[in-house]
């Protein structure tokens, strides 16, 4: 699974003047970052910084250090240089790296590219679920961590009925959707889904306080508020904070900042609820308290972003 990606174009330019030397050629490097997030690492994964170095030809040897976007590096020997580029957060902690050979010709012009993605490996995905223990009689959280391709990834939550329910889990680095509901004696009394973002070796943590929930056979008032940062600025047109049962509220969903297609997944409470831009619900709901919850994703599952509506269906 591709994460937030880095781009970096690197450009080469080799000398040309009157009399040129072929025996060097320069480098002029360009940088251009793309970042994102979502429920993200508990580190910036903004870069801040990039180390530039390079090893080619008898022995030669650079390092550079910039925080800018364009870089030129001149007076090198003519021939192949292997390019690494680390990213660096705030905190100096490298985030992403990128590597390509490039050959340096004197006297011409050579173009190259090199990106720079997330690092790979694992992280760990530490979540935590808590409610009233007067509100349940039979609590249980049930999960689908989803990646964008591959089967789910499975998450064991503590049987614990004192409130608060953990799960720590190993997970390879990238994007997944996360659709969590908690059950009462078999039926959902609440859900939320969020794009959670994994980084190599670090962790990503997520609390979500069900201190309300709707009651079996009953109706209650909720307001959920859980921080998102979404790497996919979703935008909602047509919400209602109130309805009448039997009624029904369209819904659209846009990307306004987006210039690919987006894929838009929706849910109520964890439960599906359709696909595309915009649906029409509500007017099979009874009273209660509801979540509505939209996923965007790009179609090559590079990106994605979540945004939420709480909503309440009254019986007149």
């Amino acid at each position: 699974m591709k994460m937030t990606m880095i781009a970096l174009i690197i450009t080469l330019l080799g000398i040309s003047c009157e009399m040129p030397d072929i025996t060097v050629g320069s480098m002029d490097l360009s940088i251009n970052n793309i970042s994102s997030r979502t429920l993200t690492p508990d580190i910036s994964m903004d870069a801040n910084s990039y180390v530039i170095t390079g090893n080619g030809p008898e022995s030669g040897s650079f390092t550079l250090t910039s925080e800018q976007e364009m870089n030129l590096v001149e007076d090198l020997r003519v021939g192949d240089w292997i390019i690494t580029i680390e990213a660096l957060n705030p905190e100096g902690l490298v985030i992403g790296r990128g590597s390509e050979t490039v050959n340096v010709i004197g006297g011409a012009t050579v173009t190259a590219s090199i990106l720079v993605t997330p690092l790979e490996g694992n992280g760990a995905l530490d979540l935590t679920v808590s409610w009233n223990t007067e509100d349940l009689i039979d609590p249980l959280v049930s999960t689908r961590l989803i990646p964008f391709t591959g089967p789910d990834v499975p998450l064991v939550f503590s049987e614990d009925i004192s409130g608060v329910s953990n799960s720590t889990s190993t997970v390879e680095a990238g994007y997944y959707t996360l659709i969590l509901q908690l059950l009462d004696t078999e039926t959902v009394v609440m859900g939320a889904v969020e794009t959670v973002y994994i980084a190599a070796g670090q962790t990503t943590s997520g609390l979500f306080d069900f201190s309300e929930v709707n009651n079996i056979g009953g109706t209650i008032g909720i307001e959920i508020d859980v921080d998102l940062n979404d790497p996919i600025e979703l935008s909602l047109a047509g919400t209602l904070d109130t309805m009448v049962m039997g009624s029904t509220m369209s819904v659209t969903a846009t990307a306004p900042l987006e210039t690919v297609s987006i894929i838009y997944s929706w849910y109520i409470n964890g439960s599906t609820a359709g696909s595309g831009s915009s649906v029409d619900l509500g007017s099979a709901l009874n009273p209660g308290i509801y979540r509505l919850d939209i996923i965007g994703q790009t179609e090559d599952g590079s990106r994605s972003g979540s945004i939420n509506h709480t909503f309440t269906v009254t019986s007149e």
